[in-house]
């Protein structure tokens, strides 16, 4: 049987596939990177870890034996208050007979405190003179207890018989070893207090057992492998765990600490490497230490680390065969690709024959990829504009009788291309008027933005109400064919415009804005109808104003000349504006409150007041701005608010020109001449 190279069915020779593999295998450097990163850090924060864990364990050791010797020491001071031992404690050779019979009480007393201050404290026992010694079991003669009861081998009878003579309340003696009936052998540190009782100095020794601070310390130890030393407030060592012939004794463990800076450390003892702790005792300033071996830490973590560098290592295989599986299913398309590039000839591509040798394979296919992308989004701009040109023709037509295509296309146009599916049409008419101001006051380059963006904010505004289509029949005249659902839908067309109208109402400096509204039709039939009605609205708007709305009702009413009583009308006009002159009012808003049309309001208004509405309203405004100015201390941006200029700069802008002087001047003059007058004043004037 004839055997099938691998080579056959995997390119391992193409350098396009090894480029491909490689690329994947790089995405495989950073698990091994995060993976050392892992390790490492895991490694010293187990550590750490594993360190504040042994110091913890020895802090609450010695926590624990602090607070068992103090409950131990205040039980043992509370001797000398109790009654007994206040009435009967004396020296022996002045007991009575009758004392001598209560003297067993003091024993008692010794017997109950000794059964309250638990097994740490070994001893315990009260002298007053060198003749007796009062125990739990009873009295002992002195230099008998000393020599042969309870004989301390650092301390005779006379260290004792002189302790009567000292003043020190409390004092910690060295450890020494302890021989109780000249047979049993303990250690023990002895705790002397020394207090006046019915005027005899009295001497209360609590022997505190080192085997059992011991005991008590291996008993909470992590490890059983941990050594131990204690050491008293002299450095002198009170217990120790640590073999004599290691020869690492108090003055090098406390090197090692002072080099590392801490109460943590490590160091190695006879060729083993140990984790060293210290906890000093803030009681009786003892100093504890731990030497816990290092072989402990490392088989408690051992497992965790064998674990990340398996899960590294499988992933990494994961990842090669992923890569190698990867390759080869990307390498087989591009392979394709190439072929389909190579089969339209040296043109598809930017480089001719020579480029191709200059360049790698892929980045080639990527050049060749890249200019078909080009030439698709080339296609697609003016692909795109052919058809907004298109349907504004269509549009165009349509609105003013011609229908250029048939019903089929046109039905397309609308269902497809505009997304219109409702029954009803309206349009309406926008024109924009730019003053000298937008030409003189304006940068080139920012007129020429503004006037391209325009279409498109007017779009944007009036789409947010209604579904339209916005056609710029000439320069700066918009059409807007909206599709509505019933006729009182076309009602949010007026507020779209409406919105159009308070966007640039602040701009008047620049331009005004004339809209517009033709009526509601039903079915396609009635566009040039509405559109026909939008455009005669818009021809007979007064041109005069900068900014108006208008529709066929408007149109109509003044046509018909229907008569308004007009001194009522005004009346009312200023009864509105004192009761709303803080808030956005304008001539079309009014003229909506009012129930007539914006034209015929301000002609109305005019000629009876004998000043433009808009005029009128300013001038309201900065009438009750000096009144708040004179009788308050509120500053200038705060009084235009509350007289309905939210701009700062309009509002000194418009004071200067009706006052002739900026506000705060006007402010400063206040207080030598007063300022008198209302608006029909000023207007008499």
């Amino acid at each position: 049987m004839k055997k099938i190279p691998l080579s056959s069915y995997i390119p391992l020779k193409n350098k396009l596939f090894l480029r491909i593999l490689l690329y994947f295998l790089s995405l495989l450097l950073p698990i091994l990177i995060i993976g050392a990163f892992l390790y490492v850090n895991f490694s010293q924060k187990s550590e750490d870890d594993f360190k504040q864990k042994v110091q913890l364990n020895l802090q609450s050791s010695v926590d624990f034996i602090d607070m068992f010797v103090q409950t131990a020491q205040r039980s043992s001071v509370s001797f000398f208050y109790d009654k007994n031992v206040m009435s009967l404690i004396q020296p022996y050779d002045e007991y009575n007979s009758a004392d001598k019979v209560k003297v067993p009480n003091i024993p008692y007393t010794l017997s109950r405190i000794s059964n309250d201050i638990g097994d740490l404290i070994d001893n315990l026992f009260v002298y007053v003179d060198d003749q007796k010694v009062y125990t739990k079991d009873g009295l002992e003669n002195f230099n008998y207890y000393f020599s042969s009861t309870y004989k301390f081998e650092a301390y005779d009878a006379d260290f004792w018989r002189n302790r009567l003579s000292s003043s020190t309340y409390l004092e910690l003696l060295s450890p020494s070893k302890v021989v109780l009936n000249q047979s049993l052998e303990r250690n023990g540190i002895p705790f002397v207090f020394s207090k006046t009782v019915n005027g005899h100095q009295t001497e209360l020794v609590m022997t505190v057992s080192i085997e059992r601070i011991a005991k008590t310390i291996r008993n909470n130890a992590l490890f059983t492998s941990t050594n131990f030393m204690i050491l008293n407030n002299n450095d002198k060592i009170i217990w120790s765990s640590l073999d004599g012939t290691e020869g690492f004794g108090t003055a090098e463990l406390s090197e090692v600490l002072a080099k590392n800076g801490s109460d943590s450390g490590d160091v190695r003892i006879g060729g083993q490497k140990y984790i060293l702790t210290k906890i000093k005792s803030g009681v009786y300033g003892w100093t504890y230490y731990s030497l816990t071996p290092y072989s402990e830490f490392t088989a408690q973590y051992t497992k965790v680390f064998v674990m990340i560098v398996s899960v590294c290592v499988l992933l990494m295989i994961v990842g090669c065969v992923l890569s190698f599986v990867f390759a080869y299913n990307l390498y087989n398309p591009i392979q394709k690709i190439r072929d389909i590039l190579l089969s339209d000839g040296d043109d598809a591509y930017p480089a001719g024959r020579q480029g191709k040798m200059r360049v790698s394979e892929l980045d080639w296919i990527g050049m060749g990829i890249h200019q078909i992308i080009e030439k698709s989004n080339t296609f697609k701009k003016r692909l795109d504009t052919l058809s907004t040109d298109y349907i504004d023709h269509v549009l165009l037509h349509v609105m003013t009788g011609n229908k250029p295509v048939n019903e089929r296309e046109w039905h397309k146009v609308l269902e497809e291309e505009l997304a219109f599916t409702r029954g009803y049409f309206v349009c309406c008419s926008i024109k924009l008027s730019y003053k000298p101001a937008f030409y003189e006051e304006i940068q080139d380059v920012e007129r020429l933005m503004i006037l391209h963006k325009m279409k498109k904010i007017v779009e944007s505004l009036i789409g947010q109400y209604v579904p339209s289509y916005i056609i710029e029949s000439k320069q700066n005249v918009f059409v807007c064919l909206a599709n509505v659902d019933e006729e009182q839908d076309a009602i949010r067309l007026k507020h779209a415009l409406g919105l159009i109208i308070e966007t640039f109402q602040h701009d008047s400096r620049y331009c005004g804005i004339h809209a517009g509204i033709g009526k509601c039709y039903p079915g396609t039939e009635g566009i040039p109808k509405s559109y026909h009605d939008a455009m005669s609205v818009l021809a007979n708007s007064d041109a005069q104003q900068n900014f108006l709305i208008a529709d066929t009702a408007d149109l109509n009413r003044e046509r018909s000349g229907a008569p308004h009583r007009s001194d009522q009308l005004v009346n009312t006009i200023l009864h509105y504006i004192e009761n709303h002159y803080e808030q956005d009012l304008y001539l079309e808003k009014i003229a909506e409150q009012m129930g007539v049309s914006s034209k015929y309001i301000s002609k109305v208004f005019k000629e009876k007041m004998g000043v433009n509405l808009t005029d009128y309203i300013s001038m309201t405004r900065i009438s009750k701005a000096k009144e708040i100015m004179l009788n308050t201390d509120m500053n200038i941006s705060d009084i235009a608010e509350r007289v309905g200029i939210f701009s700062r700069t309009t509002f000194i802008r418009l004071f200067k020109k009706i006052e002739g002087l900026p506000p705060n001047e006007f402010r400063r003059r206040a207080g030598h001449t007063a300022d008198g007058g209302n608006v029909e004043q000023r207007m008499e004037g």
